[in-house]
């Protein structure tokens, strides 16, 4: 299924590739909309579903601008303005309220820094994907130097561009994967930083070489990461790490658990370390 949901990332197109979308107005002027929040909201009504805890879900494919909560939006079938009043996230079974995006996203990218100061601290976000936590980090620490480290292309124009948009100059992209960009990369980090990517012993195994000696490798992880610690003792101690700390929290409104781990490196990586992804995925250590 990873590789599935990837080839699409990779191959299909993102908002930014695709032309100006032409529509009317209701007073019949022809228009364009260009794929940009500046622009007046646009955007395609492509299913519609009840579901037996939020009722009427319209699903919508947004082509420019902005939409909030209890705003009004013309219905071009019928001609009439309707209200929107609420928005939701849906990953498969799980709905998440438009105000609970920023606290399962960005406050749960911060959690760990309240007890890890990172003003000064040179790191790396691996698996970056949409930047979280290595944007957030960016945007809330300027004093903070991070890479984010993505493989997939288009990914990483996608954060560049943000980047762009927000005139960030302490945060970096790097198109490549961990087990490669580590050779060449040795110890170079404070500390490498990585949020649902992988099991604790894959990521471990990735990132170690990455990081200088006393350094960190922090991974934000939930509920089970206790079960994950206990799989990862092996890779821990091979690869010469320290359980520093663990930090367990909740989010405030959901009460989602969070767990913060925090492992230090006290020994150079044995130069047989990383070995290619397949043998890291198929035997983990």
């Amino acid at each position: 299924v990873q590789l599935l949901l990837d080839s699409i990332v990779e191959l299909m197109p993102s908002p930014v590739d695709v032309k100006a979308i032409e529509g009317e107005l209701e007073d019949g002027t022809k228009v364009e909309r260009h794929s940009s929040d500046e622009e007046p909201f646009a955007a395609l009504a492509f299913k519609v579903m009840t579901d037996p805890y939020v009722g009427r879900l319209t699903f919508m494919r947004i082509y420019s601008g902005k939409l909030t909560s209890g705003s009004y939006v013309l219905n071009a079938t019928n001609g009439k303005k309707e209200r929107i009043s609420r928005l939701v996230q849906m990953y498969a079974d799980q709905r998440i309220e438009e105000e609970e995006v920023y606290e399962k996203h960005f406050l749960d990218c911060l959690l760990f820094s309240f007890k890890y100061p990172l003003d000064n601290k040179y790191g790396i976000d691996v698996g970056s994907g949409a930047g979280f936590p290595g944007l957030v980090l960016a945007i809330c620490y300027p004093k903070l130097k991070i890479d984010l480290l993505e493989p997939l292309n288009k990914r990483c124009n996608f954060l560049n561009t943000v980047i762009d948009e927000l005139k960030l100059d302490n945060v970096k992209v790097i198109n490549d994967r961990g087990e490669t960009y580590c050779i060449k990369n040795e110890e170079k980090y404070d500390f490498a930083i990585a949020r649902a990517v992988a099991k604790l012993n894959i990521l471990l195994e990735i990132c170690a070489k990455l990081i200088k000696i006393n350094g960190h490798f922090i991974a934000l992880k939930g509920k089970i990461a206790l079960e994950e610690i206990k799989e990862a003792s092996n890779a821990i101690l091979v690869l010469d790490f320290n359980l520093d700390s663990v930090i367990s929290d909740h989010l405030p409104t959901s009460k989602d658990a969070r767990t913060n781990i925090f492992l230090q490196k006290i020994k150079k990586t044995n130069s047989k370390y990383p070995r290619n992804y397949g043998q890291i995925k198929k035997h983990p250590l």
